[in-house]
């Protein structure tokens, strides 16, 4: 009998300690709404690439500002949130993770304003050409031609580094990405052992290698000033 008792005892508290309480639900709950917002702001991103495409220097600014206030808004909102002890650690890993995306958000709106400036590059270089090209057989505008030729020059170089450099730029960004994902991949291991109902989508909305940004690197491969015939 009292073996039954002892059983019957364990058991109760057993089932009682897998009773969530109702503090506990309400901080999931208030968790699983930004981690949605979360999922919403870069699912926008993603679908709104048409518009990225093109955008202008004068909208740069503006366009990726309103990704990041969304993101900085959530993260305001989380640390408003009051929580039990157990979605502390949990908390901060979803903060992290808003200020990778961040980073990266930002990393993107630079590698768009370095492309303007490689396009300005080329368009300068083009119009040093034709310059040179005017004054190439007059013998009255010859210093005109060295001018031009010089300046065609320096165009090249800096059309050079300047593609180097987002390239170089790009590495960084695909790398920052991958270790968003990778850390939103832990990230979700929580959200499931608390059996929260979505999880963090970065990997569909992020990684993509047709964005503008590796868009724009596979077209500056095939560019080539060629300043052979100056």
């Amino acid at each position: 009998m009292k073996n039954i008792l002892l059983f019957l005892i364990v058991t109760c508290l057993f089932l009682f300690s897998c009773v969530e309480s109702k503090e506990d639900k309400s901080s999931r709950q208030d968790l699983g709404i930004q981690v949605r917002q979360i999922n919403t702001s870069f699912k926008n991103l993603k679908d709104n690439q048409k518009a990225e495409n093109e955008i202008t220097r004068l909208t740069l600014s503006n366009y990726y500002n309103g990704y990041t206030t969304s993101l900085s808004d959530i993260r305001s909102k989380l640390a408003s949130i009051i929580l039990t002890q157990k979605y502390y650690d949990l908390r901060k890993s979803l903060e992290t993770l808003i200020s990778k995306s961040l980073e990266i958000l930002n990393m993107r709106r630079d590698l768009t304003n370095e492309a303007f400036s490689i396009s300005e590059n080329i368009s300068d270089f083009k119009r040093n050409v034709e310059n040179t090209m005017d004054y190439k057989y007059d013998s009255y505008g010859y210093k005109y031609y060295l001018k031009y030729k010089k300046e065609a020059l320096t165009n090249s170089i800096e059309f050079i580094l300047n593609k180097a450099k987002y390239s170089y730029d790009l590495i960084k960004y695909d790398s920052t990405i991958n270790a968003l994902i990778g850390y939103s991949i832990i990230t979700n291991k929580r959200l499931n052992e608390f059996n929260f109902a979505d999880t963090l989508d970065f990997y569909n909305s992020l990684y993509d290698t047709t964005d503008l940004a590796h868009s724009i690197n596979t077209n500056l491969k095939k560019i080539d000033l060629n300043t052979d015939n100056l």
